[in-house]
């Protein structure tokens, strides 16, 4: 094939990876919705059980299994939505600012606007803008949940993007 050929196939090319960097802030949110709903059954199927050691399942072994808590589930959805090339993050926090035990839920932004993916019962998308500032917590980095985060990349091959601040 000769070059002159090709041109139009590069510029095409060049015009489309530009235009995904333009969307609409409307088509993107539409765009993550639709891509989220559609693993949300698999996610979903996942039965939610807490474990009491707090080993984090890698999601090959919450596929097996069938069954997981909040961080396995969360991992499991970071991947399949990587994979489809969304930009989300794992958050570790607390559901509830006076919560004793912790929580791992996903985010992902528009905008100014940020939204969270809650997988622990059944996949919602919340709009961080109606909760109260009391629910869905950061917390800050500890010595156990580094050494937690990085025990299960070693173990996954997973690498795990925070938004806390220091993960």
């Amino acid at each position: 094939m000769k070059i002159k050929n090709l041109l139009p196939i590069i510029v095409f090319s060049a015009i489309l990876s530009s235009a995904q960097n333009t969307f609409s802030p409307e088509y993107k949110k539409s765009y993550y919705e639709r891509e989220i709903n559609s693993i949300s059954k698999e996610i979903d199927a996942i039965k939610y059980t807490p474990d009491f050691g707090d080993y984090w399942q890698t999601p090959e072994e919450t596929i097996a299994k069938g069954t997981g808590d909040c961080e396995d589930k969360a991992t499991l959805d970071y991947k399949q939505l990587k994979e489809k090339g969304l930009d989300v993050n794992m958050v570790w926090g607390k559901m509830k600012k006076e919560d004793k035990k912790d929580h791992i839920w996903l985010e992902y932004e528009i905008g100014r606007d940020s939204y969270i993916i809650e997988t622990s019962v059944k996949t919602k998308i919340i709009p961080r803008s109606t909760i109260n500032k009391d629910s869905y917590v950061y917390s800050a980095k500890s010595k156990y949940s580094s050494d937690k985060i990085k025990e299960f990349g070693k173990r996954s091959g997973l690498e795990l993007k925070f938004k806390n601040k220091g993960f």
